[in-house]
């Protein structure tokens, strides 16, 4: 059990680094963001996704650890990001972590899915074991854990699918390197405004 002070919640980051691939996503989605992450508390020092395992070679990719100040994140620092929340009930969050170790225990098996990227943007959804997009990742993990009860198959999830979930609360957007903690909401542009 978690002690009552423990907050009960993850944090999806969407991001936008501009890298050749994340340029030509953006080009054929008009996306704004074709990037996402799941983070396991609000530093966004501990997080999990399907991306570059070496930074510099986009095709060796799989499963990995992410940090906002580290990896492809430092080298593109005008990485642009939308942040959310997600508060989760205590089975919930159980959940979602014992999923997540299952994986995270055979990470060397997960491979980034190349055949899912141009599969989704014909809305054809092709999953297959050991192989996710990043945003096809975050979508699973939500769902396997009782979370999210998706409008579409998770192989077809997009990063800007989760901008329209009335369950995520947006906490931050702007340049990823200036991102903290700290940083609280005020709608009416989404800006943030530190305490």
């Amino acid at each position: 059990m978690f002690p009552s002070d423990h907050p009960l919640e993850v944090y999806i980051l969407l991001t936008q680094t501009g890298t050749g691939i994340s340029r030509f996503l953006r080009f054929f989605s008009h996306d704004r963001y074709n990037h996402s992450s799941l983070a396991l508390d609000n530093t966004l020092t501990n997080m999990v996704s399907f991306g570059r395992r070496v930074s510099w070679f986009p095709f060796i990719s799989g499963m990995v650890y992410e940090n906002y100040q580290g990896g492809l994140f430092a080298r593109y620092r005008e990485t642009v990001c939308k942040v959310y929340r997600l508060r989760l009930t205590p089975q919930q969050y159980e959940s979602l972590h014992s999923l997540l170790g299952v994986m995270l225990r055979e990470m060397p098996r997960y491979k980034y899915s190349l055949l899912g990227i141009p599969l989704v943007y014909f809305g054809i959804p092709f999953g297959r074991p050991y192989r996710f997009t990043c945003s096809e990742f975050v979508s699973t993990l939500l769902c396997r854990a009782g979370i999210l009860q998706p409008h579409k198959p998770c192989p077809l999830f997009r990063p800007s699918d989760f901008e329209n979930l009335p369950m995520l609360e947006p906490v931050y957007e702007g340049l990823l390197r200036d991102y903290s903690p700290g940083w609280q909401t005020a709608y009416g542009g989404l800006s943030a405004v530190h305490p």
